[in-house]
């Protein structure tokens, strides 16, 4: 193959009931790593259905991350890839040691309580509301 260009195969499968299926399967080029110059911390969001789960999610990802791991997308698979469960936290950081240190502190806290969801009120004050005939 020629290395300048994209690696692509495909791959068919033909059953014997009539079912065929084709797919192209292209090689993965890794791109490069981009660093963040921001000063800012970055939030992490773990949350589970119990105190006993959230410890033991806490010591799961305490274990999984790696000192390579970017810290940028460890941040947004945290926050966008799982639901708010009852028992939740938040830690944040610059750097996976720091993250590392806040779960660690975070595992030996016992206070952790659950989250209180409350209703919604909205208060409509039409004096307030400029036009409001138009609404």
């Amino acid at each position: 193959w020629q290395t300048s260009k994209t690696r692509r195969a495909g791959v068919s499968s033909f059953g014997l009931s009539g079912t065929n299926a084709h797919i192209i399967l292209e090689e993965y080029k890794a791109s490069a790593a981009t660093t963040s110059n921001t000063a800012t911390d970055n939030w992490f969001k773990i949350a589970a259905k119990s105190k006993n789960a959230l410890k033991e999610y806490i010591d799961s990802i305490h274990n999984f991350i790696a000192e390579t791991t970017p810290i940028e997308d460890l941040a947004y698979t945290l926050n966008t890839g799982r639901k708010d469960y009852k028992y939740r936290l938040a830690v944040s950081g610059n750097t996976i040691a720091e993250i590392k240190k806040s779960l660690l502190s975070q595992k030996e806290n016992d206070e952790i309580t659950t989250a209180k969801y409350s209703k919604i009120a909205l208060l409509y004050l039409s004096d307030a509301v400029p036009n409001v005939e138009n609404f």
